[in-house]
């Protein structure tokens, strides 16, 4: 995939869409039902033609979409976790470069993730593994048990530096899969890092990811399905098709969501 780093998908991309027709409300505020105090100041919804919501693990239930639904025409979200005819999901993409945590300055730095995709592609290994199993223990406690001692799983965890990063880059670019099991959000950052880094990503189904089917990632049922035979088709068949890349760019997102304002 040819890419640069302003194409790279990021969350506060689609807040600075925001104007008189775009309203983008922190998902915190339709979820909880109440104003919050967000980057220091107080934040609520209004209604708008278009709304967009992010900035949140949270999904946007058939609840929360039915209480809100009157307050806008379109709705783009992260997180879909309902149909409807005018909700539509949009990427986690990458974490923000910003100052909400110091940990935002390491993840969010995009031209890390650039350096490390010019780098050569050695593959030295079948499948990555690394992620923090507290963030959704219920789920990822047993994928890390299912895979944590299988010969072609590659098992790390990483600190927060500027040095692992680039080794989790780095690694994930080793690799033909890596294991991204959902976090507190369906959607992660580690499903999209993947995609960048040129690698394919493993991914439960679910109605929120639905609208990147036609990505090349590896979609499952459950977990127990990924087996080495299972992989090696799925290598054969994704890397085998001419993939159109464009979901990935932040430009398509921003396209879809002004054009239909």
């Amino acid at each position: 995939m040819n890419w640069i780093e302003e194409d790279i998908i990021t969350t506060d991309k689609y807040l600075a869409l925001e104007g008189p027709d775009i309203a983008y409300i922190k998902t915190d505020v339709v979820k909880l039902n109440h104003p919050i105090v967000w980057r220091g100041t107080s934040h609520t919804l209004r209604p708008a033609k278009t709304w967009i919501t992010g900035h949140g693990d949270y999904g946007i239930t058939s609840e929360v979409y039915n209480r809100y639904k009157s307050e806008c025409e379109r709705w783009f979200t992260i997180n879909k976790e309902c149909k409807a005819p005018n909700l539509f999901a949009v990427p986690l993409g990458i974490t923000n470069d910003c100052d909400d945590s110091p940990i935002h300055k390491i993840y969010g730095n995009t031209l890390i993730m650039w350096e490390a995709v010019q780098e050569p592609r050695v593959i030295k290994n079948t499948v990555y593994m690394n992620f923090s199993i507290h963030t959704y223990p219920v789920l990822r406690k047993h994928v890390y048990t299912l895979f944590h001692k299988q010969p072609w799983v590659t098992v790390e965890r990483s600190e927060n530096t500027v040095e692992a990063r680039k080794n989790f880059l780095q690694e994930i670019r080793s690799h033909k899969f890596v294991l991204c099991p959902r976090g507190n959000g369906v959607d992660t950052h580690r499903l999209w890092e993947t995609l960048y880094m040129g690698s394919i990503p493993i991914v439960e189904r679910h109605i929120a990811l639905e609208e990147f089917q036609d990505l090349p990632i590896c979609w499952i049922s459950k977990w127990e399905e990924v087996t080495p035979s299972f992989l090696e088709a799925e290598y054969e068949r994704i890397t085998a098709k001419n993939w159109n890349l464009e979901k990935l760019k932040i430009g398509y997102w921003k396209d879809k969501i002004i054009l239909l304002v």
